[in-house]
């Protein structure tokens, strides 16, 4: 094997867990850091006249080149799953919870709608979270079978010994996934505090973006099964190919969660989860929104100031009119 291939190379995902959850943990104290700081990176990042990378770039052409940067990115890799032959051809299409984010977050950036992201932000975030927590990149017996006959390889083969995912820190996709999934855990929060008040996540806005990703899971689960009736009488190759698990909403779920992440119950268990994790993760926007921090000297937090929570509320309300009408404004 080596470093550029879907199979695992020598390290294992055992071996090579604790250095991924330390990319989880540095992502969280990154996220952290830029909360406490908030207003200093706010009012760094909109000074007047403040341009970047060599004083060439406006607030706003940044995140134009971090969109189109991550995009060429995306489809480089793209590009080398099909050509390693990646045998689950579904997974070009990023409709993945966190590829689908990795894709239309730098989208938002291009054409430079980033307060936007206050529509998909939380589940963006929370989505990312969960994806590091049950991360599938370990050994899976189904998995090591589907790739001995998707390629007919020789038993006893390093190969065959090899084959299946088990990825660890020699291997691409280990740190394809964790820079995908740290770029969705913390461009939200970055483009938030960036943004300020543009970003906020008023009512309407959270309603919106529930109603999205609501629509896009129904959307999602049609193409899943309409896929997976398509593809039933053909041959075995084609069926490993095409039975795709978007949105973690196809026949296979996700190994680490066991049956209820699967047909017939995935469905309903991850829309009430998706509804709930949406419904807490604004709860908790509004209960950090509310706190304040004061620094010494040397700039670091001597003091924690809190607004009543009422009055985060009020910042944050729109008049259910306005909540009810689902033309996005500018």
């Amino acid at each position: 094997m080596n470093f550029w291939h879907y199979r695992r190379n020598i390290a294992d995902f055992s071996s090579s867990r604790p250095l991924f959850l330390s990319f989880f943990v540095l992502s969280l104290f990154v996220i952290l850091f830029l909360y406490i700081y908030l207003k200093r990176v706010y009012n760094y990042f909109n000074q007047e006249g403040k341009k970047f990378i060599f004083k060439t770039l406006s607030l706003e052409n940044l995140f134009v080149a971090i969109g189109i940067f991550t995009t060429i990115y995306n489809l480089i890799r793209l590009g080398f799953l099909i050509g390693i032959d990646y045998p689950y051809k579904w997974e070009l299409f990023p409709l993945h919870l966190c590829r689908f984010f990795s894709f239309t977050i730098p989208l938002l950036y291009i054409f430079k709608k980033g307060p936007k992201i206050n529509m998909v932000s939380i589940l963006a975030v929370f989505g990312a979270i969960f994806g590091f927590l049950f991360a599938d990149l370990g050994a899976d017996p189904v998995a090591t079978q589907i790739d001995r006959e998707y390629n007919n390889l020789k038993e006893g083969t390093r190969e065959w010994n090899n084959a299946g995912f088990n990825l660890g820190y020699d291997n691409v996709l280990f740190w394809d996934f964790i820079f995908a999934h740290s770029f969705v855990l913390i461009m939200p929060v970055f483009t938030h505090i960036v943004y300020g008040p543009k970003a906020k996540i008023k009512l309407r806005n959270f309603v919106q973006g529930s109603a999205l990703m609501l629509g896009m899971l129904v959307l999602v689960l049609i193409g899943n099964i309409v896929l997976f009736q398509g593809i039933k009488n053909s041959n075995n190759r084609v069926q490993i190919q095409w039975t795709s698990n978007w949105f973690y909403l196809g026949a296979k779920g996700i190994n680490t969660l066991g049956k209820l992440s699967k047909w017939p119950f995935s469905p309903i268990i991850f829309g009430l989860a998706g509804v709930l994790v949406n419904i807490l993760g604004y709860i908790f926007y509004m209960f950090m929104s509310s706190i304040d921090f004061e620094f010494n000297k040397y700039y670091m937090p001597n003091k924690v100031t809190r607004k009543r929570f009422k009055d985060v509320w009020n910042e944050l309300k729109t008049p259910w009119k306005k909540v009810l009408n689902f033309r996005i404004e500018e």
